[in-house]
């Protein structure tokens, strides 16, 4: 029987990639630096919605690379599950981006997270039906935070690299 996942070592070299490596260089850049960038700009709603956004399109190029998952969407006769893929993407970023600072600009909570989401597309092997209906359960999710803590989504802008009472004095500033 064959599940659709590689066998062996391809499997191994998979999982550790998707479910390991891609998550903690992913959340390395873009929570490590790309959130705070845009709240530096913006308020908390707006960076999420514009990371959100940029996330997903990282992810385009993907479709151009035989193999990949991305690729393999691209040529199925079904339109939706391309753009379910791409929509799927905005959800978790928003949910990891509510964890990542509710746990004081914490990388690993979004690397859990990522890694979490990852691990059940890799090792659930789901259709696409039960893909397009998992984003609908994560899109009622990230509404319920963003509905539940209407405050942390309505901060303003925020410079997490100035973040003290009082701003940081420059060396040849100091007495």
């Amino acid at each position: 029987m064959n599940s659709g996942l590689p066998a062996g070592a391809n499997l191994l070299a998979m999982m550790i990639l998707a479910i390991i490596l891609a998550p903690l260089l992913e959340e390395m850049g873009w929570r490590g630096y790309g959130v705070d960038s845009l709240r530096a700009k913006t308020g908390m709603l707006k960076a999420t919605l514009l990371f959100a956004a940029l996330w997903s399109a990282w992810h385009a190029p993907l479709m151009l690379i035989g193999g990949t998952y991305q690729n393999q969407l691209a040529r199925m006769d079904n339109p939706i599950f391309l753009g379910n893929f791409f929509v799927s993407i905005i959800p978790p970023a928003i949910i990891a981006n509510w964890l990542y600072y509710k746990n004081n600009r914490s990388i690993g909570a979004a690397v859990v997270l990522h890694s979490m989401l990852n691990a059940a597309s890799v090792l659930l092997n789901a259709g696409q039906v039960a893909k397009c209906i998992a984003t609908i359960l994560y899109a009622a999710t990230a509404a319920a935070i963003i509905a539940i803590d209407r405050t942390a989504f309505a901060e303003g802008p925020r410079n997490f690299l100035y973040d003290a009472e009082e701003p940081v004095k420059s060396a040849a500033s100091r007495p």
